[in-house]
């Protein structure tokens, strides 16, 4: 009867085992599957910046802008190496919306308020009181027309006659 016992609990110990065996076996296929479609879902993708926040991203074509806490840096398309830190100069912290408008004038959302990047390289730059208050959030450009949103309303710019001027904000008083 004990040798009857003892084969009992061998042979449940052995189905026992060679269930386990299946699932850990099953697992690391789905394991090895998962990472394969992984790979290619994601080929040809590259992290750039990697631990840094990004806050904003703007293709121009040749260059990629990228907003981040500490202001906007320029990085090569291709190999997403840092071309230059723009606007040293300006507080351009939380930049937070990078267009382009029809003019070529890159605009930039920030904390400080609104930088144009003109292809001449000059700046042109926005702020309270011209803007309403807070840092820019968004920016919608439309040809010769700039819509942007700050923390306390919204304002319009557009270009006539080439120069670039406020022609409308909007706040909760309108």
């Amino acid at each position: 009867m004990r040798t009857e016992a003892i084969k009992n609990v061998l042979l449940r110990l052995l189905i026992f085992l060679l269930i386990a065996a299946s699932c850990l076996f099953y697992l690391s296929n789905r394991q090895k599957e998962q990472e394969a479609l992984d790979n290619k879902r994601y080929e040809g993708i590259r992290v750039f910046l990697e631990g840094t926040e990004i806050s904003a991203l703007y293709d121009d074509g040749t260059k990629l802008w990228v907003g981040t806490k500490d202001g906007i840096l320029l990085l090569d398309r291709e190999s997403g190496q840092q071309i230059q830190k723009i606007g040293d100069d300006l507080e351009m912290i939380y930049a937070s919306g990078i267009v382009q408008t029809d003019d070529q004038t890159v605009w930039a959302g920030h904390n400080s308020g609104l930088t144009g990047f003109l292809p001449d390289q000059s700046r042109i730059e926005f702020r309270e009181p011209e803007i309403p208050a807070g840092r820019v959030n968004t920016l919608l450009a439309q040809g010769d027309c700039l819509w942007g949103g700050t923390m306390q309303g919204a304002f319009r710019l557009v270009k006539e006659d080439g120069t670039w001027s406020v022609e409308e904000i909007l706040t909760e008083k309108n």
